[in-house]
C-alpha cells in the first residue's frame, strides 16, 4: 500500500478489483473475488500483535544480505519526532565529524478549516 500510496484498505480494494495486473503481482488469484476490506483490516491487527514479526524481518534482511541482493551502502533515517530538553545550538557551534546529530527540520502545523 506504501510503495502505491494507496491511504486506505477501500482504496485497496478497489484497486485490486480494478487491476488485474496489480492484483496478481499481490500474489491473489485474478479468477477469485479479491479480498474484503474487514479481512484486510483484520489481517493488519494480527501481524502487527506477533511478537517475533521484527525478529522475522531482521533475519530475513540478513539472509538477502547474505546473498548479496542488498547491501549496506544506503542508510535509512527515521524520522521520528524526538523531544529534548537542551535549547538550540547555533549552526556554527555544531561539529561536523560525521557521528554527532548536525541537521534537523522545522515542522509547520495546518490546519484545514
Amino acid at each position: 500500500m506504501q510503495v502505491e500510496k494507496i491511504n486506505d484498505f477501500n482504496r485497496l480494494k478497489q484497486r485490486l478489483d480494478s487491476d488485474l495486473y496489480f492484483k496478481f503481482n499481490c500474489g491473489f488469484d485474478i479468477l477469485k473475488p479479491s479480498p474484503s476490506t474487514s479481512t484486510f483490516s483484520r489481517f493488519l491487527s494480527k501481524i502487527s500483535s506477533m511478537p517475533d514479526v521484527e525478529e522475522e524481518f531482521k533475519r530475513l534482511v540478513l539472509k538477502v544480505k547474505n546473498l548479496g541482493i542488498i547491501d549496506d551502502t544506503n542508510v535509512a533515517i527515521d524520522a521520528t519526532k524526538l523531544d529534548s530538553f537542551e535549547k538550540a545550538k547555533p549552526k556554527s557551534k555544531i561539529k561536523d565529524d560525521g557521528i554527532s546529530p548536525n541537521w534537523g527540520k522545522k515542522k509547520i502545523l495546518m490546519v484545514m478549516i
